[in-house]
């Protein structure tokens, strides 16, 4: 009882001074729709938490390497990621490395082609966690415009994260697929 006065005190001081701070702006990125080519590729299948993605994806990209090596493959394109399930507990994904011609499975690389697919695209510049802003901001966009989704979306990691380390340089694209 004797806090309890102090505590409502604060907490009222907080409450108006966070009603008095300026509106923060949405974040706007500009959503295009495009077409997407057919495209060779090697993947691995992956199912982790949402807190060992970055990890996950770099093991991958590194097997995958190693089949390219063996198969004298070259990368055709940015490494990209598709994500059929998102959440803290499980992701289940896709890391893939776009290839100049057709592969081999090699143990865990599967070899697959990537379907052409009429998609919206962001590109988002920063941090990899906040590109969710991005899913979130595409996924408004397509409601909006009376669009539908209609599968799993794709990132494409086009900046180097090892290469640049200004993350706000990093170049991120969002695909979703669409009718």
């Amino acid at each position: 009882s004797w806090l309890g006065r102090d505590f409502e005190q604060t907490l009222s001081n907080l409450k108006e001074w966070c009603e008095k701070l300026p509106e923060t702006p949405a974040a706007t990125w500009t959503v295009d729709q495009i077409n997407t080519p057919e495209a060779n590729m090697l993947y691995v299948d992956v199912t982790c938490k949402a807190s060992d993605i970055g990890m996950m994806l770099g093991q991958s990209y590194g097997a995958i390497g190693q089949v390219m090596g063996k198969q004298k493959l070259a990368q055709a394109g940015p490494v990209f990621a598709i994500y059929h399930k998102y959440s803290v507990d499980t992701v289940i994904f896709q890391a893939c490395i776009p290839v100049t011609k057709a592969g081999k499975d090699d143990g865990m690389v599967k070899a697959s082609k990537f379907a052409a697919a009429k998609a919206v695209k962001v590109d988002y510049y920063g941090d990899y966690p906040g590109t969710e802003q991005a899913h979130y901001y595409i996924d408004d966009w397509t409601k909006k415009n009376n669009i539908t989704i209609i599968g799993s979306p794709w990132e494409e990691y086009v900046t180097d994260p090892m290469v640049e380390k200004d993350t706000s340089k990093w170049l991120t694209r969002i695909y979703y697929p669409v009718q």
